[in-house]
Order: C-alpha cells, then structure tokens, then sequence
C-alpha cells in the first residue's frame, strides 16, 4: 500500500511538472500565466527580464538582460551570462559543480576531487588534477610550472594553499614553503621552523621559545613608487602564556 501510494505521489508530480511546463510555452508565446504556487510568470521588478516558477520552489526560469537561469531545486541548476561568457552549473549541489568564465574552467566533484584548466591572465594556459588532500597535479606548456605531490611522501606545489610555493618530504618532517620574500623550513611542522626573507630571520621552537626580527626595509608599489616597511620584534615563550612583541619600527 505504501509503495502504491509513493507511486500515485510520484505521478502526480510529474503530471504536474509537465503541466507547468507547457504553461510556460504557452505563456511565453501569449500573455502571463498566474496560477497560485502551480504556476506563474510575471516581470522582474529591480531589472528587465521575467521569471517564471512552478510547483512552489521545485521550478524556476529566469531572464534578465543577458543572463539566463533555469533550475529544479535542489537537483540542479544552471546559469549562463553572454555578457561575461561565463557559465555555472551545479548538481545536487555541491557534489557535483562545474564553473566557466572565459576559457577557464573547473569541475568539482564533493570539494575533494577537482579538474580545472584554460588560459589565465599570464597568457600561458594551465591543467589542474586535485584529489584533495593527497594528490596535487598541474601541467602547462611552459615546464617550470609543472609540479606533482602525493601526500604525505614527496611533492612541489606552485601558487596553492595560500603560499607561492611548497616542498615537502615526508610530510610533517620536512616542508620548506614561501609567501613573497619570506621562507620558513620546518623539521618537524610544526615544532621548529626557520623562517628568512627581505631584511628578516627568526626561529621557534615551539611551544617553548621563539624569536623573530624584521629590519626596516623598502619595497617598490604597483605604482612604481618606493615605500617604506617598518620592522618588528617578536618573541614568545610557554606559548600561549608570554609573548613580547614591537610593531611598526
């Protein structure tokens, strides 16, 4: 009896939908269609273009200048803007996303396994294979963009996870990583590291001590202009229990 009526459901759904459906050819071709949360068509009102809904929140297509949406909730939607020449669409969202602008691209399947690629700013275009966390891939014509890490054993990564660069061994008993100027080499991450860079060293040993001292240095903006950059002194010890710290000198 139960699967009967999970049946009759089922089939008066998708009567429903397709009902709906045709309501929206046919308004599209004639005046709006109002008919309560079944179906209903009417003009935006912030911007030009018209929405059409049907069967509550389970439908909707949308219009507005160069952008068009259409989707079944929470099963998929998909977006295109001719203006941007971008596209997204997404499924069950997000365990599977696909995301377009220009000749960029990126699938994604849960956030953990990810295939993106196209011609970025820099002209030169890239391939991205991630299987996050353990696996990191990128190919390029260009050869010194090239990198590939299996995590924890070996591994190079270029311009991810918040760094311009990452090298590990044996992953946390080696990693060497750099952000602009700055390097920090940890044996083991993260109990003790080194860290130097433009005018700058310091070492820690944590959680027992740990120093750091940035000189005055200068830098040259996105203006072409020389700017100066003040230093600092850090220290710590017992960490969280003492810390020591002078900024801007």
């Amino acid at each position: 009896m139960r699967h009967r009526t999970l049946g009759c459901a089922s089939s008066l759904v998708l009567c429903c939908l397709g009902w709906s459906c045709g309501l929206a050819a046919r308004a599209s071709a004639d005046e709006p269609w109002h008919a309560g949360f079944l179906f209903d068509q009417f003009s935006l009102t912030l911007d030009a273009g018209t929405r059409t809904e049907a069967l509550g929140p389970f439908y909707y297509d949308q219009e507005r200048e160069s952008e068009q949406v259409f989707a079944v909730p929470p099963l998929f939607s998909h977006t295109t803007d001719e203006a941007t020449d971008s596209e997204e669409f997404d499924f069950i969202y997000p365990l599977l996303t696909y995301d377009r602008f220009g000749s960029e691209y990126r699938w994604q399947l849960i956030q953990l396994l990810s295939v993106s690629g196209g011609q970025t700013q820099s002209s030169v275009p890239k391939t991205r294979f991630t299987l996050f966390p353990l696996y990191f891939q990128q190919r390029s014509p260009d050869a010194s963009l090239n990198y590939t890490a299996l995590l924890p054993f070996y591994g190079h990564i270029r311009q991810r996870l918040f760094r311009d660069d990452i090298f590990f061994v044996m992953l946390p008993f080696y990693i060497q990583t750099r952000k602009r100027d700055v390097v920090t080499y940890n044996c083991p991450y993260p109990f003790f590291n080194l860290r130097y860079g433009n005018s700058l060293h310091g070492w820690q040993f944590w959680p027992l001590v740990g120093q750091e001292h940035k000189d005055v240095s200068t830098l040259t903006n996105g203006f072409g202009e020389v700017e100066i950059v003040g230093g600092h002194d850090k220290f710590f010890a017992l960490w969280p229990f003492f810390f020591n710290q002078t900024l801007g000198i």
